[in-house]
């Protein structure tokens, strides 16, 4: 099992943080990555820049967090579980995403930096634009 962890430190609050980043069906409006993204139920379907396509199911709803797994998708992944959320900090707020899964057709060192740049790469995203 590959256990990924990325978080990053923005200015406001958690509040504001959680309001960029909760809705799980805007995950295009702040992620780099994600041409589409659009929750039917509890399923959320997202496309991606290059044209592929994520089915994902939304787990739990909680505060300011929310868990999804995902269905279907190009990720060399199997098992995929993954957690995003807002916690206040001294600062601001801390915007945490992890997951774990496991390598499916890759090394979990190849798979463990495939997730670990998008999860970066989203971040990133989200903090400038909450700068």
């Amino acid at each position: 099992m590959v256990e990924v962890t990325e978080s990053v430190s923005v200015t406001g609050d958690a509040d504001t943080a959680w309001g960029l980043i909760g809705d799980p069906s805007a995950l295009a409006e702040w992620h780099p990555a994600i041409a589409s993204s659009e929750v039917e139920n509890d399923l959320r379907h997202c496309t991606l820049g290059d044209g592929g396509r994520l089915e994902e199911r939304i787990t739990e709803q909680s505060g300011q967090s929310y868990s999804y797994k995902i269905l279907e998708g190009p990720l060399p992944v199997s098992d995929y579980s993954s957690r995003i959320s807002v916690e206040p900090s001294d600062q601001g707020a801390e915007i945490n995403w992890s997951a774990t899964f496991e390598a499916q057709g890759v090394s979990e060192p190849e798979a463990e930096k495939l997730i670990s740049g998008i999860y970066r790469a989203g971040l990133e995203a989200a903090a400038q634009r909450l700068q």
